[in-house]
């Protein structure tokens, strides 16, 4: 197993993160949209789920794709385990499928995930994915979060071939959209830009039962917003967009 215990999130984005407030991130309930989440990694197994429902008739607590275990533990993972404690470690956790094992989804199963998480008390959803093309049921969703004062943070792509601008939801009106700095270049031209652009490189996650790995990109800047912002913590490393159209 690799080990990156001495491994911190201070010097990955170069800033001092505030002390944490034990009991407003016990307080908080943060929901992660993805492929659920494996309880077996030991880092996860003691998060705080307090609900997990799969929108792809699989089991939640299950996630054989293993991505959104690596997302959500840079949220909640303990540390002790071989690697970093998660940003919001101990907060509780809502885990909500809206991508098969075999990495398939839908507009269906993302808008169902998202209205899941909103009539749980979600105070923050983190979506480390998205759709390449608008759909009117999304706007739909999107807005009567906005309206109840969800934060939803979301991803705004690598980009992929062809992309001129973020997925969505990230697109839509009153969501953080999330990009990594490795992107900037191609994100300057687009005519909607990544609200927080990050430092996300060499993150380490967790990945099958007990191991490590580093990973870079939206899916975990998305985790990494969600989860600084949830911390309060704000500073020159985060470019904010232009001003809206």
């Amino acid at each position: 197993m690799t080990d990156f215990a001495s491994w911190r999130w201070e010097d990955a984005l170069g800033l001092s993160l505030p002390a944490r407030d034990d009991e407003a991130i016990r307080r908080g309930t943060v929901a992660v949209l993805d492929t659920g989440l494996s309880t077996a990694h030991p880092a996860l197994r003691g998060a705080r789920v307090t609900a997990a429902r799969s929108f792809v008739d699989e089991d939640p607590l299950d996630d054989r794709a293993a991505h959104g275990s690596a997302c959500a533990g840079a949220l909640v993972a303990d540390g002790g385990h071989g690697g970093p404690e998660g940003l919001l470690a101990g907060a509780r956790l809502l885990v909500g499928q809206v991508i098969s094992s075999a990495e398939e989804g839908s507009v269906a199963s993302l808008c169902a995930g998202l209205r899941w998480a909103m009539d749980l008390g979600a105070s923050v959803i983190a979506l480390p994915s998205g759709l390449l093309y608008p759909d009117d049921a999304l706007d739909a969703v999107v807005a009567e979060l906005v309206a109840r004062g969800v934060v939803l943070v979301a991803a705004a792509g690598n980009p992929y071939a062809g992309q001129r601008g973020p997925m969505f939801p990230a697109a839509c009106e009153g969501v953080l959209c999330a990009g990594a700095q490795a992107y900037a270049e191609q994100y300057a031209t687009w005519s909607r830009r990544p609200d927080l652009v990050l430092p996300a490189h060499d993150i380490p996650v967790v990945d099958g039962d007990a191991r490590w790995k580093l990973i870079g990109g939206t899916s975990i800047a998305t985790m990494i917003a969600a989860g600084v912002l949830c911390r309060g913590v704000r500073g020159a490393w985060m470019t904010a967009r232009p001003p809206p159209r």
